[in-house]
């Protein structure tokens, strides 16, 4: 697992693939949905593996997992939690933007650990990589 800001996600991940005819479009996406979490103030980190982190030249979509503080998730209400599981983790979601997005709390060792088995390695058990984006904490 790799903490990467934005900016140097986009640098190894789009920047590297000039030619992609798929990269830009899901990196605007993903902007957009980190946009999305920060603004919500819920998220620790997001998660981002599968193929958009690979030398795939045009990935379909980016896998992400969006890492809540379950503290803030209550504190904000149920209205932000509606928004965050039936708008930014919903299956019209992924069809609409190519964001493949999954939620875990802060904490939750098996989900950890199943996320680390599935973004960590691929088909052939080859070890993969793992970007984790950071959100500014509020109590920081």
């Amino acid at each position: 697992m790799r903490l990467l800001s934005p900016s140097d996600l986009r640098d190894l991940a789009v920047t590297s693939f000039a030619f992609s005819a798929t990269r830009p479009r899901l990196w605007v996406a993903l902007e957009r949905f980190l946009a999305e979490l920060a603004s919500h103030k819920v998220a620790e980190e997001v998660w981002v593996g599968g193929s958009f982190l690979t030398a795939k030249l045009d990935p379909n979509d980016i896998d992400a997992v969006v890492v809540l503080s379950p503290d803030r998730l209550d504190a904000a209400g149920a209205e932000v939690a509606r928004e965050i599981y039936e708008g930014l983790l919903d299956q019209a979601t992924l069809l609409a933007t190519g964001i493949d997005a999954s939620a875990m709390f802060v904490g939750d060792s098996i989900l950890r650990a199943y996320w680390q088995g599935v973004f960590g390695f691929g088909q052939e058990t080859t070890a993969k990589g793992i970007a984790v984006v950071p959100f500014a904490r509020a109590d920081r």
